[in-house]
């Protein structure tokens, strides 16, 4: 390092790792601010875990305060728990508005990170370069703060906390929809995760805000969803993944008036009068009765099944007609063993499916008694999926499970 020139040194500084970063800050007054403003704007978020984080972290900014924090990019705060002593709560609020460019913020528990402090909502909703928000355990103050800020939000990854429950009320579904809470960053939002949205996935259908650039939306543990709403609000979404938490009564075959057939059938006819409709989607992610239920009538290039069972058959012939993918991940449960797997096998010969050019079949298997009855289920398996599949690339994954009773 000695026979190094200073500016040699000071031009790699953007291409070091922090460590290598940490280092070139000891050797001299240059290095440590150029090093600095490079471990700030190069290396990803800061990660703050609690009181003592947070004061090295107010330490290590104050040095060249403020110009530092004009190259601050992210924060990731994790842990919970925390319990800052109001000076240094405080300390942090006042310094959050000192950081202009801050474009990523992360919070695994955000209701308690943002309850530190009053000011600590109002330091961050006065920035204004937010691009990319992930929202752990939120409740309360959490989503009052998204509702309000203005943020050039481009991706949002949120995880509701059910513990928060003084907030849930008569209007909570309508204030919980993605294209409710997002609203003010409508013109700018790609991408939204909503995890553990138990209770509030069904839209209003008079909701008009538009979403012009949303490619992506991934909602999981969700109520049965209305598809009108979406197709107002995400005229060129590409990529849907609903995940839904069906059991077997909801589509009960013998019975048409069950909800799930009721819900698909409103579905349907919202399809045909909606005045634009999604002409096709490059990937669809789901069970088999969330895409039945959605009613969706237009092509998926890659459709993928997370979970495929026995009764899941009977909505297959409504789903292939128009889906017609030319990639599919199935992933296989057999259940109860004794019966013959070529049942679920069925799917494979439809006429919707002639297409697939790229099949990728995962089968989890109870197979009680010797496992020798393993070789006899794949043989069937390997069968019943490659008829008339042969120009089709094929990659099979299984995996075996053996039940052994305690009687």
């Amino acid at each position: 390092m000695p026979d190094l020139h200073i500016d040699i040194l000071v031009a790699v500084t953007p291409f070091c790792d922090r460590q290598t970063l940490l280092v070139l800050m000891t050797a001299c007054k240059t290095l440590y601010h150029t090093a600095a403003r490079s471990f700030l704007e190069n290396t990803g978020p800061l990660c703050l875990g609690g009181a003592q984080d947070v004061e090295l972290f107010l330490t290590f900014m104050s040095p060249n305060y403020p110009r530092r924090w004009s190259t601050l990019r992210g924060l990731l705060f994790v842990g919970e728990g925390w319990v800052l002593r109001p000076g240094l709560a405080q300390k942090l609020s006042s310094c959050i508005r000192l950081a202009p460019n801050l474009e990523y913020l992360s919070f695994e528990n955000a209701e308690a990170t943002l309850g530190l402090t009053l000011d600590l909502p109002l330091a961050f909703a006065s920035l204004r370069k937010i691009h990319s928000l992930s929202l752990g355990a939120g409740g309360e103050d959490a989503y009052r703060l998204l509702q309000t800020v203005h943020w050039p939000l481009e991706s949002a990854k949120l995880i509701l906390h059910h513990g928060e429950q003084r907030w849930f009320g008569s209007s909570f579904q309508k204030r919980m929809q993605p294209m409710h809470l997002f609203k003010n960053a409508s013109e700018t939002l790609r991408s939204v995760e909503c995890h553990a949205w138990w209770q509030c996935c069904n839209p209003p259908r008079q909701y008009k805000t538009v979403y012009p650039r949303m490619e992506s939306l991934f909602m999981s543990h969700c109520q049965p969803t209305h598809v009108a709403p979406l197709m107002r609000s995400y005229p060129n979404l590409s990529h849907l993944k609903i995940l839904g938490p069906f059991s077997r009564s909801v589509g009960d075959e013998e019975n048409p008036e069950t909800p799930i057939h009721e819900m698909c059938r409103a579905n349907l006819r919202a399809w045909d009068q909606a005045p634009h409709r999604w002409g096709r989607l490059l990937s669809f992610v789901g069970n088999v009765p969330d895409f039945y239920l959605l009613g969706t009538r237009c092509e998926i290039k890659a459709l993928d099944i997370v979970s495929y069972r026995v009764w899941h058959r009977r909505f297959l012939p409504d789903i292939w007609p128009t889906a017609r993918p030319s990639r599919l991940n199935l992933s296989f449960h057999h259940d109860p063993p004794e019966q013959d797997p070529a049942c679920m096998l069925e799917c494979f010969n439809h006429p919707g499916l002639e297409k697939l050019i790229g099949l990728r079949f995962m089968a989890h298997v109870s197979l009680p008694g010797p496992l020798a009855n393993a070789g006899g289920f794949l043989m069937r398996l390997y069968s019943g999926v490659t008829l008339e599949r042969s120009n089709s690339k094929l990659t099979m994954n299984t995996w075996m499970a053996r039940i052994v009773s305690l009687a």
